[in-house]
């Protein structure tokens, strides 16, 4: 275990905002991030994906549902928008769902996995993996037009230092697109709605102010944020666990909203996948709101 301070202006706090199972999440009044301190070190961290000790385990990755096509052609059309085509990096790809519909769409794909099952099935598919952080010597020091991550921004254990690798390794002009959750600028009754923060998997959550700040400390220029309300989202989720207590109150998944068997494609699965999808994409965009959870969508640019 170590201590930590705030990642970018790195003054102390000991203000708990979270705890969960046994860990504290402080929150950066200043920069408006919560960081994990105490937590573990980086390389347990790694060990724990290398491992899939992870709170979620590989096969929830590699298990295609239709919910993770609706996000990728989602994120695919807002990629093409600033970059249409051309070499892309997934950084913590999962099952390499996104990099298909991408090579499909004429991009060169690459993609960086820690987790050996999930580079495996990658590989299966003909996508470039390596399982190491990304550093010069990836992919043999090729650049990128964009460079891409999902959920994987809170796992970094150097926020910071991870921007500024991707800067050195994206093309002049390059773009940076990522997905996050923005609970570090969330309000008090906003963070009582989320079920899990999947301590210690989770060492950061950043607002939108305190991702203006990262982008601005590893040399990006905002070029466009998309907002999209997680409440909905969250209260369907919660609505579907409750429900999961009473009809199986003994069963193994009576505290989650997840369907058991994530790899069927019965009608059953599909509607409440779209559903899933529909709650945060398409009604979450109509009711964002500040300080309410929020999944924010980031578009920068090398500069």
């Amino acid at each position: 275990m170590e201590t930590i301070t705030c990642p970018l202006c790195h003054r102390g706090n000991q203000d708990a905002v979270i705890t969960e199972h046994g860990y504290t999440g402080c929150l950066c009044p200043e920069c408006q991030v919560i960081y994990l301190s105490p937590r573990p070190t980086p390389e347990e961290t790694l060990a724990s994906y290398r491992q899939d000790h992870a709170c979620v385990p590989a096969s929830m990755y590699i298990a295609k549902t239709c919910y993770q096509t609706l996000h990728n052609r989602l994120t695919l059309r807002l990629l093409r928008r600033y970059c249409p085509a051309g070499a892309l990096l997934e950084i913590g790809a999962g099952g390499g769902f996104f990099l298909e519909e991408a090579r499909a769409a004429a991009f060169s794909v690459a993609a960086i996995e820690v987790n050996p099952t999930q580079a495996a099935a990658m590989r299966a598919k003909a996508i470039p993996c390596e399982e190491q952080a990304l550093s010069d010597a990836s992919f043999g020091g090729q650049h990128f037009e964009a460079i891409y991550h999902c959920d994987v921004l809170s796992h970094f254990s150097d926020p910071l230092e991870t921007f500024r690798r991707i800067h050195t390794r994206l093309q002049p002009g390059g773009y940076h697109l990522f997905e996050t959750s923005n609970f570090g600028g969330v309000a008090p009754a906003g963070l009582r709605l989320v079920n899990t923060f999947q301590l210690p998997d989770h060492l950061f959550f950043f607002s939108p102010h305190s991702l203006r700040l990262l982008l601005e400390q590893s040399g990006f220029a905002l070029v466009a944020l998309y907002r999209y309300a997680e409440t909905w989202h969250l209260r369907f989720a919660a609505a579907l666990r409750a429900a999961r207590r009473l009809l199986a109150p003994a069963g193994p998944h009576r505290d989650t909203a997840i369907p058991a068997a994530l790899h069927l494609d019965d009608p059953l699965h599909r509607a409440y996948f779209h559903l899933l999808y529909f709650a945060r994409y398409d009604l979450g965009r109509l009711t964002a709101r500040e300080q309410q959870p929020q999944t924010l969508i980031v578009v920068a640019r090398k500069v």
